[in-house]
Order: structure tokens, then C-alpha cells, then sequence
């Protein structure tokens, strides 16, 4: 497994090596994506054998989240569908956490959260609308 989220700063790696961080504003996306691939709807990337789908949100013209989904083969989620388990496995794994969280939805409010010095990182349950996202959240200064 690529090693994609660095635990020290928390930018993310995606294709041909092009690197998030807190400082990517949306200039920057747009000039690496190209317009056409950087839509509301999301961008898509292969990496290694696992398709992502990622959402980002800016404020005061800075990264600060990126929302993302896993997928195992190229087709569209289920709106109500989440892979919670694959995400909340994958996202240990890249940061290194051997707590062995376990999703137990008898317990309000729980969530699979890391916390460090750059910002956030997990998977969150709505329990509004009963979905699962993973989110990468940045501490941007300002």
C-alpha cells in the first residue's frame, strides 16, 4: 500500500506526485486537474488498485477540508451506501494507528477520529441522515 497521507504535515499525495496541503488553494487544483476534470461533483483518481473520490472546501482561499470516499472498483456509491470499515482500516493504516477501533452504532456519537498538530483526520457518522465521510480537516492559521 502507497503511503498517501504524511502523519507528520498531512498532505495527501495523489496522482503523478502532485501533493495537498494547507497552503493548495483552489488555483492551484484547477491548474494541476485542468477545469474539466475539477468539478462540483467531485475529482476521481486511480491510485494503486483503489478509485477516490474527493470534495474540497476552502476557506479564506486555503485548503481546509477534503472529503473523500474509497472505493475498490470504479462504479458510483450508493447515495446511502458507505464502506465505514474499508475507510476507517485504510485511513489506520496510512497514519499508523493500531487501536483497533470498531464501529459500534449502539454508541451515540462515535466517531473514528485522529487528532494532530496540522489538523484532523477520520471517518464521521451523520446521524441526521445516517451517512459515513471521511474527512481530512486542516488547522489553517487565520
Amino acid at each position: 500500500m502507497q503511503q498517501l497521507i504524511n502523519v507528520q504535515t498531512g498532505e495527501f499525495t495523489l496522482d503523478n506526485n502532485f501533493t495537498i496541503s494547507p497552503s493548495t488553494t483552489l488555483k492551484d487544483l484547477r491548474e494541476h486537474f485542468g477545469e474539466d476534470r475539477l468539478k462540483k461533483s467531485g475529482y476521481i483518481a486511480k491510485i494503486d488498485d483503489l478509485y477516490f473520490l474527493f470534495y474540497f472546501s476552502f476557506e479564506n482561499g486555503l485548503l481546509k477540508r477534503i472529503n473523500f470516499e474509497i472505493e475498490e472498483g470504479p462504479e458510483e456509491r450508493n447515495p446511502w451506501g458507505n464502506n465505514r470499515d474499508f475507510e476507517t482500516n485504510w485511513i489506520a493504516r496510512q497514519m499508523g494507528d493500531n487501536s483497533g477501533f470498531v464501529w459500534d452504532m449502539n454508541e451515540a456519537g462515535r466517531h473514528y477520529h485522529l487528532s494532530y498538530k496540522w489538523g484532523s483526520v477520520g471517518v464521521y457518522y451523520d446521524f441526521k441522515n445516517g451517512t459515513f465521510e471521511s474527512t481530512l480537516v486542516y488547522k489553517n492559521p487565520g
